[in-house]
């Protein structure tokens, strides 16, 4: 039974409470990222963070046995080649595990 949504603009094609606890668990994600600043480097944040959209593409692609354009997989190989940047960077400049990246 799909139901409209914002205006007629989106279409919704599952329960409501569901969409409310998917949302909810959204929210509670962020929290988390925001209160592990005090107790790691942001180097190690980010790195977990990029890695979400390449762990979603591969987990969903063996779990749920989902099927993906050529862009996605661009999008995910683009995030991959950031994080690589970025930690070859950091290793290159010796911050990676800097004690001075963590402010207590």
């Amino acid at each position: 039974q799909p139901r409209r949504f914002c205006w007629g603009l989106q279409t919704i094609h599952g329960p409501l409470l569901l969409y409310f606890f998917v949302g909810l668990v959204g929210v509670e994600a962020y929290y988390f990222i925001f209160v592990s600043f005090r107790y790691t480097s942001f180097t190690f944040i980010y790195l977990v963070m990029a890695l979400a959209i390449p762990s979603a593409l591969v987990f969903t692609r063996v779990l749920l046995g989902r099927e993906y354009q050529l862009m996605h997989l661009l999008g995910g190989f683009i995030c991959v080649a950031g994080i690589l940047i970025n930690t070859l960077s950091d290793v290159k400049n010796n911050k990676v595990g800097n004690k001075d990246d963590v402010e207590r």
